[in-house]
């Protein structure tokens, strides 16, 4: 996500009354604000009012940017599957990724995943929400999500994902990392929970 004004905060709403906003730059708040409001609500549920009152402006602005309701639920999927890849092209690019050992490598991707939940927790909380949405309009969209993110834990883990099976598993309780983070667990217990799944996955 870029640079832009936080969604909702009173410098944003400075902001938004000393200069206007670049259009880039409206266009991305507002999806930032519909991020939030999808983390608050749910995907299937947001509508153009929520994002305006998060973003403080009209309804009529939000419509400028999204045209329809299809057209902003695409945006904040497209946003959170972005972010997501972005994940993974950042953990492979690691020096040497593919010397390292499996243990430093799943290890390594943790601790992405883990700084990803720190500083970007609305959009994780979005994409948990759509993860248990079962709303025909955004469920196959997800699938398909779930899908690629599978494939890319199996290209970017070859000595630790041997199977779909494994890949899910891995999958699911990085899902699990994150609620756990969002309440506020403990880092005894985060830090316990990654543990098992390495001793459960590495080779010994």
């Amino acid at each position: 996500m870029q640079s832009t004004p936080a969604c909702g905060t009173d410098a944003a709403r400075a902001g938004r009354r000393g200069r206007r906003l670049s259009p880039e730059a409206r266009q991305q708040q507002l999806l930032d604000c519909a991020i939030q409001a999808c983390a608050q609500i749910s995907v299937d549920r947001i509508g153009h009012g929520d994002i305006a009152k998060l973003a403080h402006v009209s309804t009529a602005t939000v419509f400028n940017y999204f045209p329809t309701r299809t057209a902003l639920i695409e945006a904040v999927l497209g946003e959170i599957t972005a972010l997501v890849e972005g994940l993974f092209d950042q953990f492979t690019s690691m020096p040497n990724f593919d010397a390292l050992p499996p243990a430093q490598q799943f290890l390594g991707l943790a601790a992405t995943y883990n700084n990803m939940i720190a500083t970007q927790p609305q959009a994780i909380k979005a994409f948990l929400n759509w993860s248990v949405t079962f709303n025909p309009d955004v469920r196959p969209q997800y699938l398909a999500f779930q899908d690629r993110v599978l494939s890319r834990l199996t290209e970017a883990l070859p000595a630790i994902v041997r199977s779909e099976q494994d890949a899910r598993i891995i999958y699911g309780a990085a899902n699990m990392f994150a609620t756990m983070r969002i309440d506020g667990a403990s880092e005894d217990v985060l830090t316990g929970f990654i543990a098992r799944l390495s001793d459960a996955f590495l080779p010994h």
